[in-house]
């Protein structure tokens, strides 16, 4: 008997749904396709766990009769095209006839439905792809979906699911790419008994945008709408509405691509945006943006991925070149402001009760100097000769400034001579000369204090809570992490919908700026859970008391006064990793006597 034989038909089945279900988010992708490609204008969804264990879609569209009802859970059953020459002019957002198939035949699926022309409706029960029941239903017009339990018959795929916070976050952002794309349709979410989010229908796209995010970001946001003549074919049509440099995030995430009203991922678009911003947008930090692509069907294939996500283009360099320059040039015609108020924003005080403004500048001339001794007992500067990059970062260059380290004697005395370019503290010494960057040295400081008796600080409750409205995403990535934070001294109460008030926080933080503070925590989580690290709690708790300190040390700028600087040295020569600030910069530069001479050519 030979040894290849023919699949059941419900195996195939199963099999061939694995190409369009992916996760809970293509499930409701295609659902949400189908109730827009049938008009409607009002979408309801629930889901739990998310979406593994419920996804429920209803709208108010066209609806079915009893005919087509029964015939839409067959393989390849569409109303969307004929034949393949279709394609070249697909207008809907659905096409293949695959998708009900593909999601009953690995779920427990009912469909409840209703057309105009019909008194009732029809409500079907759906198992393995096979119908196991009928009947007749009062129901609204429009058609109601349920699909519970993902993959319970294909546990091999089941596995593979993410953390129910993951494929939330998925279904999230689909959410967001569909609301972002039809204004005039009413969006309400429901997660684990929850409302999560509320999208009445609206007319334009920054309405949405504040909807979806927040009120507060519409004064940030810039719009584009630019039109490239194509001598061969149609134009091209590009517009985009995205946050100027003075708002952004910390992730790509929210960058949204739409290519003929279809939403698609695709990073060279992405790239092409965020390089039209020119070095504009601080290290690591992206904008949020829409961005919408119009161009002829026949340079365009939306037919090359399972689930639709991704398209390809006849001429895909000329369009990317197009983005960057229509982007590059918004920028230019009206970004100058923002820059000029970011610059502001960047060197606002956040100091500690350690260290007030100086009321006269630090560096003068006619200044007396103060001797003072073991200011770094044993003390490990890098001489100037093993610092010609002092600004690297990396692992390797912190190991190798560390063992060309030079102690100093425990009875060594030193001698502060002021404040330059009011950034950094010079120091005389026995042996030369230290340099040290007062914002490294102080985020130093601080980070070795928050790492060892951060639990211990006594928080200090706030005179007037600072409500911080908050995406819904960024909520929901917070929430299971504010026991953490009270442990901290950081004291979060969720208030209301979307939005948390700080009740207190350590001394250190008192004066910082808690909203950035916040978000920033807020992105990290969002990032941390996309690592699929087993010990990503502790690396996000780490890289957060690092960001805390970085905000609430004195920056590059602020004027210090005498006891400030002597302050600083002192608790800075009193910490054992005392090179680098938590970030891998230098805290200090070491030019010794045989380093100074040599450069005025006083030594052989």
């Amino acid at each position: 008997m030979g040894k290849i034989h023919l699949l059941p038909p419900s195996e195939i089945q199963k099999i061939a749904a694995g190409e369009v279900v992916e996760r809970p988010a293509s499930v409701v992708k295609e659902l949400i396709e189908n109730a827009l490609d049938a008009g409607a204008t009002e979408i309801t969804l629930f889901f739990e766990a998310g979406g593994k264990d419920l996804i429920r879609i209803i709208d108010n569209g066209c609806g079915m009769t009893e005919d087509d009802a029964q015939l839409c859970i067959q393989n390849h059953a569409t109303s969307k095209l004929t034949t393949v020459e279709d394609l070249s002019a697909i207008t809907t957002f659905g096409f293949r006839g695959e998708a009900l198939a593909s999601i009953a035949a690995v779920s427990h699926f009912t469909l409840k439905t209703r057309s105009a022309e019909n008194h009732l409706g029809i409500t079907i029960a759906v198992e393995n792809s096979e119908i196991v029941s009928t009947a007749p239903i009062a129901c609204n017009q429009g058609t109601d979906i349920t699909a519970r339990n993902l993959f319970y018959n294909v546990p091999a795929r089941q596995k593979f699911l993410k953390k129910d916070e993951t494929e939330w976050r998925a279904l999230h952002q689909l959410i967001i790419a569909v609301a972002l794309e039809n204004l005039s349709c009413t969006f309400t979410v429901h997660h684990n008994g929850r409302q999560i989010l509320l999208c009445p229908s609206c007319t334009t796209l920054t309405e949405r945008m504040s909807q979806l995010f927040e009120p507060a970001i519409v004064p940030h946001l810039l719009s584009c709408n630019q039109t490239l003549e194509q001598k061969e074919t149609s134009p091209l049509t590009f517009s985009a509405l995205f946050t100027r440099p003075s708002r952004t995030r910390y992730d790509k995430n929210q960058i949204y691509c739409f290519v003929n009203r279809r939403w698609v991922k695709n990073h060279k678009l992405a790239q092409a945006f965020i390089k039209g911003f020119r070095n504009i947008l601080p290290p690591q930090q992206y904008p949020i943006g829409a961005l919408f692509l119009t161009l002829p069907h026949a340079e365009v294939d939306i037919n090359v991925h399972p689930r639709k996500e991704e398209v390809q283009f006849l001429h895909p360099i000329r369009i990317e070149r197009f983005i960057e320059e229509t982007i590059a040039t918004t920028l230019d015609n009206t970004v100058q402001s923002d820059l000029g108020a970011q610059r502001q924003n960047n060197f606002e005080y956040a100091h500690t009760s350690s260290f007030r403004p100086a009321t006269r500048p630090a560096f003068n001339p006619t200044m007396p100097t103060t001797a003072f001794k073991n200011v770094f007992q044993n003390y490990n500067a890098a001489p100037l000769e093993n610092q010609n990059n002092q600004c690297c970062t990396t692992e390797e260059c912190v190991h190798e400034q560390q063992d060309t380290l030079v102690p100093q004697t425990t009875s060594s005395s030193a001698r502060l001579i002021g404040q330059l370019l009011n950034t950094y503290l010079l120091v005389e010494n026995e042996d030369g000369l230290l340099l040290i960057d007062q914002h490294a040295a102080h985020e130093r400081i601080l980070y070795e204090l928050f790492a060892t008796r951060f639990g211990s600080l006594a928080p200090i409750e706030l005179l007037f809570p600072q409500l911080i409205p908050l995406s819904s995403e960024e909520c929901n990535a917070l929430l299971p992490h504010l026991p953490f934070f009270h442990e901290q001294g950081i004291e979060i109460e969720l208030f209301g919908e979307n939005r948390i008030t700080v009740r207190a926080v350590p001394a250190p933080l008192k004066n910082s700026n808690l909203t950035d503070i916040v978000r920033t925590a807020a992105h990290w989580i969002l990032e941390g859970f996309t690592l699929e690290e087993t010990n990503i709690v502790e690396k996000l708790y780490e890289k957060l008391r690092a960001m805390m300190a970085c905000k609430a040390a004195v920056k590059a700028g602020d004027v210090l006064s005498q006891e400030e600087m002597l302050e600083l040295i002192e608790k800075l020569g009193a910490i054992e990793h005392r090179t680098t600030c938590p970030h891998g910069r230098p805290t200090t530069w070491r030019f010794t006597q045989y380093d100074i001479e040599r450069f005025f050519q006083r030594c052989g």
